[in-house]
């Protein structure tokens, strides 16, 4: 037996079983190991193998890493408590595929989650045009790390490369050297099918969608150059062995009657390439958590949607916005801003749906009161201006005794202790550009909150219209109310 690389501990140790349950490197618990030690064990701790599905569990770590493509995205000192279900039996997916959100996208078979490299870092923190972290530029800012493994992998081309692991779809990932084809066992460099695209500046992105202005990358220049962001590359059909999902359909020794299967992609001069893992969708069916949504209204590109129809005060609700674009510039370090007003505009709430999967995100609420509520949504689609859509609701349960609604300039006394003042001397008039002054009775502590000093929100009585904005002028002074 080969001891020389811990790579060949990467085979699995049944022939007759799925690889899926077998294909990983156990942790060795040492004898009176307490439940404290037990938790941080490197390797996998546990795999159970149910009918439809397999939960991998782990710490996270490992003493047989990957280098570059297991550096953790945001690497921390704290124990974690890795949990990763896959399906036991993977299936292609038959409608829209799934892209990779931010975070895990799968997991290696030493336990450590496959994190999404391409998604963790933007330009300006908008999410349009994503860093390469496993790029040279990214070995330049500290995500380094060309491990003997990982070179033992990637250079190995005397057999088909092994299972690294497990993407979320349940699709195995091998190393870089796969079959030339199903009838001889010769193997070759799997290369990908993505390229740099020839572009002299970042204004489209590569499914053609054209930004505006305000949503360009950087030049592309010496401080920028192609390469710098995953939307550099496009996918060219025939240019690679790999389909755009960074797989094919292949015989491997784990699965003589075929399977399709992710693979490292790799240069000519055996160097990790671009999309390294798997490209920006799965390939396979990706089981979710079964939220049943229902359809409160269609706008153009958007779905929205709730866990519930019969939304009820003090009974929590998940909010869902289904989009037709990859993905949503970040505004105020938020992809959607999700105002909930009720009718009398004395209840008010400012949530934030995350993306999930795909192109899905969602959001939980209580409605603290029954009544009718209007929820405005503001967004920014790759290629648009900011969007505002309304939504109405109606909430059964109690509702809130009604309260006056008061224009007044005096002073308004926050739980905290803070005062805020309205003053603006002159008229207020519609079709005018007007600046509403607000002085405060103190600014010690006052620190920014998603990307600004305040946020001023404005509805019409009757919700018609709806504003969002956002103070221009300095937090230096201190006034007194």
């Amino acid at each position: 037996m080969r001891r020389a690389w811990p790579i060949y501990l990467l085979f699995p140790v049944a022939a007759c079983a799925q690889p899926v349950c077998t294909a990983w490197i156990r942790a060795q618990r040492p004898p009176g190991a307490t439940p404290t030690l037990t938790r941080i064990l490197p390797e996998v701790h546990e795999v159970a193998c149910g009918e439809s599905s397999v939960e991998i569990r782990s710490a996270g770590t490992s003493l047989y890493q990957f280098g570059l493509l297991s550096n953790p995205v945001n690497p921390g000192n704290e124990i974690r408590d890795v949990r990763i279900v896959l399906p036991r039996q993977p299936t292609p997916e038959s409608h829209a595929h799934t892209s990779l959100p931010p975070g895990p996208t799968g997991i290696f078979v030493n336990g450590v989650p496959i994190d999404n490299h391409l998604e963790s870092d933007s330009f300006e923190g908008r999410n349009l045009w994503h860093y390469d972290l496993i790029s040279e530029r990214g070995v330049e800012t500290g995500h380094s790390g060309m491990t003997p493994m990982l070179a033992k992998l990637l250079s190995d081309g005397s057999r088909h490369s092994p299972i690294i692991g497990f993407a979320l779809d349940g699709y195995p990932i091998y190393g870089p050297w796969g079959y030339v084809d199903a009838k001889n066992g010769s193997v070759k460099r799997m290369r990908s099918g993505y390229r740099l695209r020839a572009i002299a500046e970042r204004t489209t992105w590569p499914d053609g969608t054209k930004l505006t202005p305000g949503q360009y990358g950087p030049p592309v220049d010496s401080n920028n150059p192609l390469g710098t962001f995953s939307e550099d590359y496009e996918f060219v059909e025939g240019v690679g062995d790999l389909d755009n999902y960074n797989g094919r359909y292949a015989v491997t020794p784990e699965y003589p009657e075929g399977t399709y299967a992710y693979f490292v992609s790799t240069d000519s001069q055996g160097r990790l390439a671009f999309p390294y893992v798997l490209g920006t969708h799965y390939y396979g069916h990706l089981p979710t958590d079964d939220l049943a949504t229902v359809r409160l209204g269609e706008r153009a590109g958007l779905s929205f949607g709730a866990s519930r129809a019969d939304l009820q005060s003090d009974a929590q609700v998940t909010f869902v916005f289904d989009f037709a674009a990859r993905a949503l510039e970040y505004v105020h370090e938020k992809p959607i801003h999700l105002i909930v007003v009720s009718e009398d505009m004395s209840d008010f709430s400012h949530i934030h749906p995350e993306r999930t999967a795909g192109e899905s995100y969602r959001v939980a609420h209580t409605f603290e009161h029954g009544g009718h509520y209007r929820l405005y949504a503001e967004f920014t689609l790759p290629g648009e201006g900011p969007r505002v859509e309304a939504f109405d609701v109606h909430v059964a349960g109690p509702a809130r005794r009604a309260i006056p609604l008061e224009v007044t300039s005096t002073s308004r006394q926050a739980p905290a202790g803070l005062a805020a003042r309205l003053d603006t001397v002159t008229p207020i008039r519609a079709g005018v550009d007007q600046t509403l002054t607000f002085r405060l009775s103190s600014t010690v502590g006052l620190e920014p909150y998603l990307g600004a000093w305040g946020h001023f929100v404005l509805i019409e009585n009757g919700m018609r219209n709806f504003i969002h904005a956002h103070p221009m002028a300095s937090v230096g002074q201190v006034s007194e109310p």
